[in-house]
């Protein structure tokens, strides 16, 4: 056991148990309640054991794969030691290392049940499961009979350089910020989230046992959004209310940039897109109405829970033991579906921060260009306290003035030498950074293909017909008559009046009086 793997908290072995051993442990936990989460975690063990050089397995390696947090597991690890399934003991590898937990297989849980027990196994109960598990089955065969008929429509994605990625404005970008940032294991957020002057705000909480999504949660969710998308052209009038998209892991890990994504791959991404299927958001307070709009929409409403994914189940794995997932049903939120074809409420993303590796802090500051400079080539100053609040409230004031600082001076961008103040390009904007002032400058870049000047939308802008004017309407630029004469004395009327509010409260007393 060395220094890595210590550090990552408690190990897991399976001791002088078989590594096929398997269905003995899952016939013991056959009839808790918690059967399906302790069978997901032995499954576990059990593989990441057969797979580690060692025969060990750590905690944190062990959480990332379930997508669980730390608490969760060990609240499970306590039922199965119950069980009599683990054994938990204390060792240390030499006398200058603290003492590490590690728990063990019970071989005595693996032995088969006799004949007597076998009549047990075979209750009502027991075949009220069987019979559920056998619905279950073919319910899942008949979606995969569904996808496999030449008629059906499935979400076929396009080579990775002609997609173009699509993002509601509700779930990408305005509520990005109240997402998680970093690696901590974080179940419920409250944030407040400013427009300008106008703030709302937002909770968030997880399921037991998971935690809320990240920012690089979006990207797969992103690709999701968009194979969805372009699915819903081909369906027609036949659409249903409440369309089942089914996917490929494959192709979803081949639009995110992996060119041969491997089982590891796949598990990660479905974990990600499984944590907008397990958080729920609510609008707590929304008093100057910043988001009416979404409102009317039924996305996000006033004290009511709402999930931008309803419903995510796997339909086919890559192996026989279901670990990898390889074909998704995928069903969003109703109000979603009306969405999807609408221009307004989507926007473009560049591929380069859905496949790339940058910094969750450059993705928010990109996704705040997205919704606020937008199309604007002409440079515009902001006060970065605006840019603050309205792109990473979760930090310091400070903390966000040096991740900007930092960001501007990255070498993985294209910088503009000979220029008063530090600029940099990132896809699609420009950015120059003021700090003496505290402003930021920002401007769309008039050569990007999503938002110069020969963009789709330049372009539909253009040639939008404008709008013919109605007779007797006002003209929208303004007309410069000359002003009536005045009689004598008029001029000094306005200094004979109140001076101040209590003067205009004496004057509509004496009137109410009067």
């Amino acid at each position: 056991m060395g220094d890595q793997r210590t550090k990552g908290g408690s190990l897991f072995s399976l001791g002088a148990v078989p590594s096929d051993a398997l269905p003995h442990f899952l016939q013991t936990i056959r009839r808790h309640k918690s059967r399906r989460r302790l069978g997901q975690i032995l499954e576990a063990i059990f593989g990441l054991c057969a797979d580690s050089d060692d025969g060990l397995v750590d905690r944190n390696t062990l959480c990332d794969f379930l997508d669980i947090t730390r608490s969760g597991l060990l609240a499970n690890l306590t039922k199965l030691e119950e069980l009599g399934i683990l054994t938990r003991s204390e060792v240390r590898p030499d006398s200058k290392r603290r003492r590490v937990v590690l728990y063990q297989l019970d071989a005595a849980a693996s032995v088969l049940p006799t004949d007597a027990d076998l009549p047990d196994l075979f209750d009502d109960h027991i075949l009220d499961i069987a019979d559920a598990d056998m619905a279950k089955r073919e319910e899942k065969d008949a979606l995969l009979e569904m996808f496999r008929r030449p008629d059906s429509v499935t979400c076929m994605p396009k080579a990775a350089e002609k997609t173009t990625f699509k993002g509601e404005r509700l779930s990408v970008f305005t509520l990005a910020p109240a997402m998680n940032v970093g690696r901590q294991e974080v179940t419920s957020k409250t944030t407040r989230l400013w427009h300008g002057t106008r703030s709302f705000e937002v909770t968030v909480r997880a399921l037991t046992g998971h935690r809320i999504p990240n920012v690089q949660d979006l990207r797969p969710l992103v690709v999701a959004w968009t194979l969805a998308r372009d699915q819903l052209p081909h369906l027609g009038e036949s659409a249903p209310s409440h369309p089942v998209f089914m996917m490929s892991m494959t192709d979803i890990c081949g639009l995110l940039g992996f060119k041969n994504p491997n089982a590891n791959n796949k598990r990660q991404t479905f974990n990600r897109l499984r944590r907008f299927r397990s958080s729920e958001w609510q609008l707590t307070d929304d008093r100057y109405n910043v988001l009416r709009r979404l409102r009317k929409g039924g996305l996000l409403e006033r004290d009511k829970y709402m999930s931008f994914i309803s419903d995510l189940e796997v339909i086919s794995s890559v192996s026989a033991h279901g670990k990898t997932p390889e074909m998704i049903a995928i069903t969003f939120h109703p109000a979603f579906t009306p969405v999807l074809t609408d221009m307004e409420r989507s926007l473009t993303l560049h591929k380069e921060f859905i496949q790339g590796k940058y910094r969750e802090f450059d993705q928010l500051v990109y996704q705040w260009c997205r919704t606020h400079v937008q199309h604007k080539h002409e440079p515009t100053e902001f006060p970065l306290e605006r840019v603050h609040r309205e792109a990473h409230p979760s930090i310091p004031f400070v903390r966000f003035r040096n991740g900007l600082e930092r960001m501007v001076e990255d070498p993985c961008y294209e910088s503009i030498p000979d220029a008063d103040y530090p600029m940099t390009l990132i896809p699609g904007y420009v950015l120059a950074l003021d700090v003496s002032q505290n402003k930021l400058v920002a401007s769309a870049r008039t050569s990007d293909p999503h938002l110069g000047t020969t963009s789709k939308f330049a372009l539909a802008k253009k040639d939008q017909p404008r709008a013919a004017k109605k007779p007797g309407a006002a003209s929208a630029v303004p007309s410069f008559k000359p002003a009536r004469a005045r009689p004598a004395g008029a001029e000094n009327k306005r200094s004979e009046g109140p001076s101040s509010i209590g003067d205009v409260l004496k004057t509509l007393a004496t009137k109410r009086n009067s």
